[in-house]
Protein backbone atom coordinates (compact mmCIF):
# COMPACT_ATOMS: atom_id res chain seq x y z
CA UNK A 1 0.00 0.00 0.00
CA UNK A 2 1.63 3.27 -0.91
CA UNK A 3 2.08 6.63 1.53
CA UNK A 4 -0.58 8.24 -0.22
CA UNK A 5 -3.21 5.31 0.19
CA UNK A 6 -2.04 4.40 4.29
CA UNK A 7 -2.46 8.02 5.17
CA UNK A 8 -5.98 8.40 3.89
CA UNK A 9 -6.66 5.31 5.29
CA UNK A 10 -5.58 5.93 8.91
CA UNK A 11 -7.61 9.38 8.29
CA UNK A 12 -10.75 7.45 7.20
CA UNK A 13 -10.47 4.94 10.44
CA UNK A 14 -9.56 8.13 12.73
CA UNK A 15 -13.32 9.86 11.51
CA UNK A 16 -14.73 6.74 11.32
CA UNK A 17 -13.84 6.09 15.21
CA UNK A 18 -15.50 9.02 16.42
CA UNK A 19 -19.18 8.32 15.11
CA UNK A 20 -19.73 7.20 18.51
CA UNK A 21 -18.97 10.13 20.53
CA UNK A 22 -21.60 11.89 19.12
CA UNK A 23 -24.38 12.69 21.84
CA UNK A 24 -28.56 12.46 21.09
CA UNK A 25 -28.58 16.30 22.59
CA UNK A 26 -27.10 18.89 20.32
CA UNK A 27 -26.05 22.39 21.88
CA UNK A 28 -26.44 24.89 18.84
CA UNK A 29 -25.45 28.79 19.51
CA UNK A 30 -25.63 31.59 17.26
CA UNK A 31 -23.68 35.01 17.27
CA UNK A 32 -22.51 38.16 15.66
CA UNK A 33 -20.25 38.94 18.57
CA UNK A 34 -16.46 37.93 17.91
CA UNK A 35 -16.00 37.64 21.93
CA UNK A 36 -18.66 35.03 22.19
CA UNK A 37 -17.87 33.11 19.35
CA UNK A 38 -13.78 33.16 20.69
CA UNK A 39 -15.03 32.37 23.96
CA UNK A 40 -17.25 29.01 22.18
CA UNK A 41 -13.95 28.34 20.38
CA UNK A 42 -11.57 28.25 23.18
CA UNK A 43 -14.23 26.35 25.47
CA UNK A 44 -15.33 23.50 22.94
CA UNK A 45 -11.92 23.39 20.94
CA UNK A 46 -8.91 24.85 21.71
CA UNK A 47 -9.25 24.71 25.21
CA UNK A 48 -11.32 21.63 25.72
CA UNK A 49 -10.94 19.00 28.20
CA UNK A 50 -12.63 16.12 27.56
CA UNK A 51 -11.06 12.77 27.96
CA UNK A 52 -10.78 10.66 25.25
CA UNK A 53 -12.11 13.41 22.65
CA UNK A 54 -10.57 13.33 19.21
CA UNK A 55 -9.93 16.64 17.90
CA UNK A 56 -12.15 17.09 15.16
CA UNK A 57 -14.33 20.18 14.34
CA UNK A 58 -16.34 20.05 11.40
CA UNK A 59 -16.89 23.07 9.00
CA UNK A 60 -18.78 24.91 6.83
CA UNK A 61 -18.93 28.26 5.36
CA UNK A 62 -22.05 29.89 3.72
CA UNK A 63 -21.54 32.77 1.30
CA UNK A 64 -24.15 35.47 0.90
CA UNK A 65 -25.81 35.64 -2.74
CA UNK A 66 -26.08 38.99 -4.25
CA UNK A 67 -29.62 39.98 -4.99
CA UNK A 68 -29.68 43.01 -7.95
CA UNK A 69 -32.70 44.96 -8.77
CA UNK A 70 -33.50 46.89 -11.46
CA UNK A 71 -36.83 46.57 -11.35
CA UNK A 72 -39.52 43.84 -10.55
CA UNK A 73 -39.59 41.37 -7.43
CA UNK A 74 -37.12 38.82 -6.86
CA UNK A 75 -38.10 35.63 -9.19
CA UNK A 76 -39.31 38.31 -12.27
CA UNK A 77 -37.40 39.62 -14.88
CA UNK A 78 -34.91 42.56 -13.56
CA UNK A 79 -33.52 41.05 -10.59
CA UNK A 80 -30.06 38.51 -11.04
CA UNK A 81 -28.81 36.38 -8.33
CA UNK A 82 -25.14 35.90 -8.12
CA UNK A 83 -23.04 34.30 -5.59
CA UNK A 84 -20.42 37.50 -3.98
CA UNK A 85 -18.30 34.36 -2.42
CA UNK A 86 -18.48 37.02 0.51
CA UNK A 87 -18.27 34.25 3.93
CA UNK A 88 -22.08 34.95 5.55
CA UNK A 89 -21.63 32.25 8.25
CA UNK A 90 -18.89 29.91 9.34
CA UNK A 91 -20.31 26.77 11.16
CA UNK A 92 -18.44 24.73 13.51
CA UNK A 93 -19.39 20.71 14.92
CA UNK A 94 -17.80 18.98 17.47
CA UNK A 95 -18.22 15.51 17.91
CA UNK A 96 -19.97 16.28 21.22
CA UNK A 97 -22.82 17.78 19.72
CA UNK A 98 -21.81 21.27 20.32
CA UNK A 99 -22.35 23.58 17.25
CA UNK A 100 -21.92 27.18 16.62
CA UNK A 101 -23.02 29.05 13.72
CA UNK A 102 -20.95 32.55 13.57
CA UNK A 103 -22.84 35.24 11.90
CA UNK A 104 -20.13 37.11 10.07
CA UNK A 105 -22.34 39.03 7.54
CA UNK A 106 -23.67 40.84 10.76
CA UNK A 107 -20.67 40.72 12.66
CA UNK A 108 -18.83 42.91 9.70
CA UNK A 109 -20.73 46.01 10.96
CA UNK A 110 -18.51 45.55 14.12
CA UNK A 111 -14.97 44.76 12.96
CA UNK A 112 -13.82 43.26 9.77
CA UNK A 113 -11.55 40.89 11.35
CA UNK A 114 -12.30 37.16 12.24
CA UNK A 115 -12.90 36.53 16.28
CA UNK A 116 -9.18 35.57 17.50
CA UNK A 117 -9.57 32.28 18.84
CA UNK A 118 -11.43 31.56 15.33
CA UNK A 119 -7.60 32.07 13.55
CA UNK A 120 -5.98 30.03 16.23
CA UNK A 121 -8.26 27.07 15.73
CA UNK A 122 -7.53 27.37 12.05
CA UNK A 123 -3.60 27.53 12.54
CA UNK A 124 -3.69 24.76 15.18
CA UNK A 125 -2.46 21.37 13.37
CA UNK A 126 -3.98 19.50 16.11
CA UNK A 127 -6.85 20.02 15.45
CA UNK A 128 -8.66 18.59 12.21
CA UNK A 129 -10.98 20.84 10.64
CA UNK A 130 -13.42 18.40 8.50
CA UNK A 131 -16.13 19.32 5.73
CA UNK A 132 -17.12 18.79 2.41
CA UNK A 133 -15.85 21.40 -0.39
CA UNK A 134 -13.97 22.70 2.94
CA UNK A 135 -11.17 23.96 0.21
CA UNK A 136 -13.62 26.44 -1.55
CA UNK A 137 -14.61 27.05 1.82
CA UNK A 138 -11.23 28.30 3.05
CA UNK A 139 -10.36 30.10 -0.22
CA UNK A 140 -13.59 32.17 0.55
CA UNK A 141 -12.12 33.43 3.86
CA UNK A 142 -8.82 33.89 2.86
CA UNK A 143 -9.68 35.73 -0.02
CA UNK A 144 -12.05 38.28 1.95
CA UNK A 145 -10.24 38.64 5.40
CA UNK A 146 -6.71 38.11 4.41
CA UNK A 147 -6.72 39.66 0.70
CA UNK A 148 -2.86 40.40 1.23
CA UNK A 149 -1.37 38.36 3.53
CA UNK A 150 -1.73 34.22 3.65
CA UNK A 151 -2.35 33.36 7.24
CA UNK A 152 -1.01 29.39 8.87
CA UNK A 153 -3.55 27.49 8.16
CA UNK A 154 -3.20 23.74 9.05
CA UNK A 155 -5.16 20.62 9.77
CA UNK A 156 -7.96 20.73 7.01
CA UNK A 157 -9.29 17.36 5.63
CA UNK A 158 -11.76 18.21 2.34
CA UNK A 159 -13.89 14.60 2.60
CA UNK A 160 -14.48 15.58 -0.98
CA UNK A 161 -11.16 15.05 -2.14
CA UNK A 162 -10.75 12.50 0.18
CA UNK A 163 -13.56 11.07 -0.88
CA UNK A 164 -12.25 11.08 -4.68
CA UNK A 165 -8.41 9.87 -3.88
CA UNK A 166 -10.06 6.97 -2.21
CA UNK A 167 -12.58 6.06 -5.36
CA UNK A 168 -9.55 6.22 -7.22
CA UNK A 169 -7.56 3.88 -4.82
CA UNK A 170 -10.43 1.46 -4.99
CA UNK A 171 -8.85 -2.04 -6.33
CA UNK A 172 -11.26 -2.58 -9.56
CA UNK A 173 -13.36 -5.66 -9.54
Amino acid sequence: MSFCAQTMQSNIEHIHNTSNIVSSGLSVSTTADPGVASEWIDRHTLGSKVQDSVPIVGLDVETRADIRASGGHIGKPGYSLTNSRYPATIQLATPQGAILIIQLYQMRHKTDALPEKLSTLFADRRIMKVGVAVSADIKAILTHYYPYATPTIAGFVDLETLHRACVMLRPSM
